[in-house]
């Protein structure tokens, strides 16, 4: 097996993306991507160049984290799977201040999630909505993310 060649992980925040990177047992064998909110057109276009790679995302815990997942698994058509990104990490996980017309809007993103985005996030954002910064999660998620992203790997089919 050579280098990157088991998959593509992107995570949303520049902090976070150094944090993973400082992992080897990660990079020897995972592109990371920055992805920086919202994926791009070149961005997406790269990641379906990267079929049949599994692509996984760490995201904040937020209507927009969730939202992004979502919009990206439209846009390369094809499963993106979140890690680090559970119920129970959501609950545990302090919640940012946002302001009153912020909140309402990102609760009201939410609703709409909860409905209609990844199943394995619905939860999430139907357990109020509220955002959670995965910086905020370094100490739970960094140490597991390598074994969480090996759980990926193990319930691909071809592998």
């Amino acid at each position: 097996m050579s280098e990157h060649d088991d998959g593509i992980v992107l995570v949303e925040n520049e902090d976070a993306f150094q944090q993973v990177c400082k992992i080897p047992e990660i990079v020897d064998h995972w592109l990371c991507v920055w992805g920086a909110g919202y994926a791009t057109d070149g961005l997406v276009e790269f990641l379906r160049t990267m079929t049949p790679l599994p692509v996984t995302a760490w995201q904040d815990l937020d209507a927009h984290g969730i939202r992004i997942i979502h919009n990206l698994t439209e846009r390369i058509e094809r499963h993106v799977t979140p890690v680090g990104m559970d119920v129970e990490l959501y609950r545990a996980g302090p919640k940012y201040k946002q302001e009153p017309s912020k909140l309402e809007k990102n609760l009201e993103l939410a609703s709409e999630l909860a409905l209609k985005g990844p199943l394995a996030l619905r939860e999430i954002v139907a357990n109020g909505g509220e955002g959670c910064e995965h910086e905020t999660l370094y100490a739970q998620v960094l140490p597991t993310l390598s074994a969480r992203l090996n759980d990926v790997l193990a319930r691909q089919p071809d592998r």
